[in-house]
């Protein structure tokens, strides 16, 4: 909710009255929740220029420049559209949409009755997490930044569920 109520203003509603729920959870309430949870400074006018604010710093997802970094994102999670699904190949920059998965659908193990891309989105992960390891030449950088303790855990959990 901080990050709603604070960088993204990501409230999801349904305002306009065009769902199974009709129009039960507003804009208003989601204002509400944030004053109620973080204090009275945390209104729609806050909220706004908290966003403008996380834009200029950040950027949008569409200019995201990064090196050595899989954007995975499931079709079905609403969280996707702030993702960034730019592709940047000679940076390794890989976004990768996956149909029929939801929120962090690629970070489970492989189940019976999954969607049938997730195989092929891990397949790219590990692809990656391998030419990440293989870069470091056992020096300890990737693309000129040190890894840390915590980017070697992972790539080792990735590995793990393979």
């Amino acid at each position: 909710m901080w990050l709603s109520c604070n960088e993204f203003g990501w409230l999801q509603t349904t305002d306009k009255g065009n769902s199974l729920f009709g129009d039960l959870i507003s804009l208003g309430s989601y204002y509400k929740m944030c004053a109620d949870l973080f204090g009275s400074v945390f209104n729609s006018g806050y909220t706004e220029v908290q966003v403008a604010n996380a834009v200029q710093t950040f950027g949008v997802s569409s200019s995201y420049n990064a090196t050595n970094v899989v954007l995975p994102n499931g079709a079905f999670d609403p969280w996707s559209a702030l993702g960034s699904n730019t592709t940047l190949a000679d940076q390794h920059q890989v976004a990768v949409l996956t149909a029929g998965a939801a929120h962090c659908s690629d970070m489970y193990p492989a189940y019976v009755g999954e969607p049938a891309a997730l195989n092929a989105t891990r397949t790219v992960v590990m692809n990656e997490v391998r030419y990440y390891l293989q870069s470091t030449q056992g020096n300890g950088v990737v693309g000129g930044q040190a890894v840390g303790v915590v980017g070697l855990l992972l790539m080792l959990a990735i590995a793990l569920l393979q």
